[in-house]
């Protein structure tokens, strides 16, 4: 209740600034996708309200063995719904959730929000569609710097390769998240199939939705290649063929990717 109230009053200061900061601007004067006549109707009428409807974020504890610590992890990847809330509540303003790499990439791109979004009227699209169209949907086509940013907004971070597989493999007792096969085409968004909801399809043993196709997703591993540094992908997307996703198979894509459909998990190594 103490975090919430003091949550409460930074955001209530903050949007007291943004105004002042607004208030000499004329209203048809347009920025970055935003009027600044909705922009400010939009948190002067929701601000409260908003920052009390924080949406829910599902974690399941894993117990531990050698060398894994005990962590929790986000049952299914990060839906628009739940990175809306991250983009409504300044997170592309605020320096202390963007990593010094991330601040240049955001700063060099002028972005406010992912690069296939855009707010007309208070309203947010995604592709020129309605964003609440596809609230249940993962978020994708975001970079490694906007995954590890919103992780950090939800008071958590990106798993690591080691702990994705370990929850993936059940602890390291399995072959796969489901036991010794995969489940049928029915169950699984993979072979060039449509982006689900997260809560589509079979769960893992372990309870975690979709380990397994719909989106690729982020992790904290890195390599050097002759294309630079890479971060490690796992779990495969829609369009994977569901015959060659296993726990051993990644992707490596540069920190700035945007527009593949790249997802992420995230992990709080503590109880909060």
């Amino acid at each position: 209740k103490k975090d919430i109230f003091t949550n409460l009053l930074v955001y209530i200061l903050e949007k007291v600034m943004e105004l002042s900061n607004i208030s000499g601007i004329k209203d048809n004067k347009s920025y970055n996708g935003f009027r600044y006549n909705c922009f400010t109707k939009n948190f002067l009428n929701n601000s409260l309200v908003n920052n009390l409807n924080k949406p829910v974020i599902d974690y399941i504890l894993i117990a531990g063995k050698k060398n894994i610590d005990s962590f929790e992890m986000s049952k299914s990847c990060v839906t628009n719904l739940q990175f809306q809330y991250f983009v409504d509540k300044g997170g592309y303003f605020k320096e202390i959730y963007w990593s010094k790499e991330g601040k240049m990439w955001r700063y060099y791109n002028n972005l406010r929000c992912p690069k296939n979004w855009k707010n007309v009227d208070g309203v947010w699209y995604i592709n020129n569609e309605k964003l609440e169209l596809f609230n249940d949907l993962p978020v994708e086509q975001i970079s490694y710097y906007e995954a590890e940013a919103c992780a950090k907004f939800y008071s958590g971070r990106l798993p690591t390769e080691k702990e994705w597989i370990f929850v993936s493999s059940n602890r390291n007792l399995t072959l796969n998240p489901y036991g010794l096969y995969n489940p049928c085409k029915l169950d699984l968004s993979s072979d060039c199939d449509n982006i689900m909801n997260v809560d589509f399809g079979v769960t893992s043993l372990l309870g975690f939705n979709q380990l397994y196709g719909n989106v690729w997703e982020y992790t904290s591993d890195i390599r050097n290649s002759e294309e630079g540094i890479e971060v490690c992908l796992k779990g495969g997307d829609s369009n994977t063929p569901e015959f060659i996703m296993n726990n051993n198979l990644k992707l490596f894509l540069s920190k700035d990717t945007t527009g593949l459909q790249t997802g992420f998990r995230i992990i709080k190594s503590k109880l909060y």
